[in-house]
């Protein structure tokens, strides 16, 4: 793939954000990047529950965002917090056509829970720190 990339979804706004990427290929998402979220391909797998497609043109033909940017594959893991709320996505994207295994999507899964229980780890962190601070 030619683009990694982690996102957070802002669902007041209606935005994803790209908040870290790795891009080593043609496509380049830059981090930063935000887009509305009712045209993500991260929306349409999380509602579809199809998280990969080596033809995002054929697997989701209304994805104008996705063929403006130039995407042809496409793979995506939710990042869910304990509660059951789903914080964000982790991705990967390529301008050709990827075929995406079921090993690669037991490896993204895998990260997406360690990476899923770090974001909360650290909410929690700072949320006492607060506690703390307010008090003192």
């Amino acid at each position: 793939m030619d683009s990694t990339y982690l996102t957070r979804i802002e669902y007041r706004s209606e935005r994803q954000h790209i908040l870290y990427a790795l891009n080593n290929g043609e496509l380049d998402l830059p981090e930063g990047l935000a887009v509305p979220w009712s045209d993500t391909l991260c929306r349409r797998a999380l509602e579809q529950g199809h998280y990969q497609t080596s033809d995002i043109a054929g697997t989701w033909p209304d994805a104008a965002l996705a063929r403006d940017l130039g995407l042809r594959s496409y793979a995506s893991v939710p990042l869910t917090f304990s509660d059951g709320s789903v914080y964000g996505t982790l991705c990967a994207a390529s301008s050709k056509q990827v075929e995406v295994g079921s090993e690669t999507m037991s490896i993204m899964e895998l990260l997406s829970v360690l990476i899923s229980r770090q974001i909360e780890a650290e909410d929690r962190l700072q949320f006492a720190e607060e506690r703390y601070t307010s008090v003192v």
